[in-house]
């Protein structure tokens, strides 16, 4: 199973069911800092993306069922690609 089986369509799609109300209640915004609250909150919602729980919500979306993914291929890309993000912001 590809990756890309994942585009860039599922991923905007969970976004714009999530990135608002996880903006909405993060601490900055809610202390006023719209700025600060819009750039912390994407660069966190970006490390979001990469977990479990959105992957799988990514792949319902998608239309993937667990025997497309039998190997469990995206859930070890996406896992590689958090590792080599995480080493890249070392």
């Amino acid at each position: 199973m590809d990756f890309l089986l994942l585009k860039g369509s599922e991923v905007a799609q969970y976004c714009s069911l999530h990135l608002p109300d996880f903006i909405k209640q993060h601490q900055l915004f809610k202390e006023g800092k719209l700025k600060e609250a819009l750039e912390v909150g994407f660069l966190e919602f970006d490390q979001k993306l990469l977990e479990k729980e959105a992957l799988n919500e990514m792949k319902i979306i998608a239309g993937i069922d667990e025997e497309e993914d039998e190997e469990g291929e995206i859930s070890k890309r996406f896992k590689q690609c958090r590792l080599r993000h995480t080493m890249e912001m070392l």
